[in-house]
């Protein structure tokens, strides 16, 4: 028990070890593309995203609409992996490759997520 322990608390010194720290990043604006039409949900989330993170990086929305969300994504598979380019997406990410086969990317291969940012229920509702 105390072996695990031990190997946990020295886990992030050995971990560091193996990573360039990047003290410039970001050094330029951080481009996030929102493959939805601007003034939907998750344009209105990447936005305040942006001014929340003002003092600490430049984030540059960029929506790109268009074949339920296959578009924009596919511009940010296509980009340099460096950083500056990242994807702000819905579960449309996980549910377009189950009803189309088509797709110009790999959802699972092509990317390497990041974090959640919001986690919503959606509603279905009828007039009465």
């Amino acid at each position: 028990m105390v072996w695990v322990a031990a190997l946990l608390a020295s886990w992030p010194v050995f971990s560091s070890a193996q990573q360039p720290v990047q003290r410039d990043y970001p050094s330029k604006p951080i481009r996030v593309v929102v493959p939805y039409a601007a003034g939907g949900p998750m344009d209105f989330i990447a936005r305040t995203l942006g001014r929340k993170m003002q003092n600490v990086a430049t984030l540059v929305v960029d929506n790109r609409p268009g074949a339920g969300g296959a578009l924009g994504t596919d511009v940010v598979a296509k980009s340099p992996p460096d950083g500056y380019t990242i994807l702000h997406t819905s579960s449309s990410h996980a549910s377009l490759p189950v009803i189309t086969t088509s797709l110009p990317y790999d959802p699972i291969r092509d990317f390497a997520p990041i974090t959640l940012i919001v986690n919503s229920v959606g509603f279905l509702l009828v007039a009465h």
